[in-house]
């Protein structure tokens, strides 16, 4: 449904059926379901792994948002600009976007879960700290390049 979402609200405007997405829905609870009867036995152990392996996903996404709120944004968030592609959010964020994937490539090495145990996990003992270095690297990274491009934006203004 997410997928829909987003392929949805894009510049183009394309609108989804409430059939497609019923049977984006109903394929989705389908695998689902396949997969936890097949799992049934070993299915806590996999959804734990799996949970964990979704960190790879959200600490990046966690840290940019957060940045962003906090230092550029200053928790003032324009909901009527959310939506609009030419307003101020631009519709996409190209360097949170940029910044998320270099985040979740950083911290893949790092991981260790049932899924997946990156390359580095076994040289520290078998510590995961994937979630350190996508929290801390993603972070700091937004807040550079969107100070430069707050100040490149802020320049442009002021020599017009």
């Amino acid at each position: 449904m997410c997928l829909a979402t987003v392929y949805s609200c894009g510049k183009q405007r394309v609108r989804v059926s409430q059939s497609v997405r019923l049977l984006v829905l109903a394929m989705i609870i389908t695998l689902a379901t396949a997969i936890a009867i097949i799992g049934q036995h070993s299915f806590l152990s996999a959804f734990k792994s799996f949970l964990l392996f979704l960190l790879t996903f959200f600490t990046p996404w966690s840290a940019i948002n957060l940045v962003d709120y906090y230092f550029f944004n200053h928790q003032a968030i324009d909901m009527e600009a959310l939506n609009d592609p030419n307003g101020k959010y631009r519709a996409w964020n190209v360097t949170g976007l940029g910044v998320y994937l270099v985040g979740v490539a950083v911290q893949t090495p790092f991981i260790d879960s049932g899924f997946y145990s990156g390359p580095f996990v076994k040289m520290l003992g078998g510590i995961d700290i994937s979630w350190l270095i996508g929290l801390a690297l993603p972070a700091g990274l937004y807040y550079v390049l969107r100070k430069a491009q707050s100040a490149a934006v802020a320049g442009a203004a002021i020599s017009r």
